[in-house]
């Protein structure tokens, strides 16, 4: 049962994705040729600074060695398939939404892998990457998908526009079918990571994401939001990925079960964090 929710988990991400590629036009492929600036600032929070606040989290503070994993993972992951839904939702300019996730996507299979390698040597954090493995579910679950998706809106632009929707709806249904059970599962063992720092520094890295991403958009409301929510908030299914792909140190082993829980407990928590920092966006933002 779990090996097929598995599968079905990664279905939905696949559809959700390559529904993505469909939908991503001339003007999104474009994105980042038109808007350097902002991919640059992008690129610096999510792919930089979290990384690096990752890391140095994993080194302060007194948690388990398969949470520093997974705070590590998280932010070597890239922007969630659902994300550009939930930023044009609050307001953003779904063609900025849809450009970044389309650029980070295709920046993390370079990022991902070596940004791990490198975190590790940086702090002295005792993990070994299979470089070829995370590249090979970098490339699967994310690149090929949305390439694929691209090529057909380019060729066929009218066939992609009448499945775009169809099979993004597909996708969050299976995405459904597949995490409910899964949480029912992972409860116990998400609950055993309450009260043990994890929950708390979970919640400090989404406010730091956040704070970066406000900060790094210089004041500007039509780029503030997606640059917070998409610094701070990461793909989950890439993350368990990477974390599960890590052959870390002894200490680590008897605990990899717990990747998965962890990942999973701080989707959660960022839902809870993110919705907070709508709500209070949309207050300090004056209505037009």
């Amino acid at each position: 049962m779990s090996q097929a929710l598995i599968l079905i988990a990664v279905l939905s991400v696949v559809a959700i994705i390559f529904a993505l590629g469909l939908s991503a036009g001339a003007t999104e492929r474009a994105w980042a040729l038109r808007n350097p600036g902002a991919l640059a600032r992008a690129a610096l929070g999510m792919f930089v600074i979290m990384p690096l606040v990752a890391a140095a989290m994993a080194v302060a503070l007194d948690l388990r060695p398969a949470i520093k994993v997974a705070l590590i993972a998280l932010a070597l992951s890239p922007v969630p398939p659902m994300m550009p839904r939930r930023e044009i939702k609050a307001g953003t300019e779904a063609t900025q939404a849809l450009g970044f996730l389309v650029t980070a996507a295709l920046l993390s299979i370079v990022v991902t892998p070596l940004g791990l390698i490198l975190i590790a040597a940086l702090f002295g954090l005792e993990v070994t990457v299979p470089l070829p493995r995370i590249l090979l579910i970098v490339t699967l679950s994310i690149v090929l998908p949305l390439v694929a998706g691209m090529l057909v809106r380019r060729l066929k632009p009218g066939v992609a526009m009448r499945l775009a929707g169809p099979i993004d709806k597909l996708g969050l249904v299976l995405l459904v079918v597949a995490v409910v059970p899964i949480l029912f599962k992972m409860a116990p063992a998400m609950w055993s990571l309450v009260g043990d720092g994890t929950v708390v520094a979970f919640v400090a890295f989404l406010i730091v994401g956040l704070a970066v991403g406000h900060f790094l958009s210089g004041g500007r409301s039509e780029s503030r939001t997606v640059l917070a929510l998409s610094i701070a908030v990461r793909h989950p299914g890439i993350a368990a990925a990477v974390a599960g792909a890590v052959t870390a140190a002894e200490g680590v082993r008897p605990e990899a079960q717990l990747f998965l829980p962890a990942i999973l407990l701080y989707v959660l928590i960022g839902g809870i964090v993110t919705t907070i920092y709508l709500v209070m966006e949309r207050r300090a933002t004056p209505k037009a």
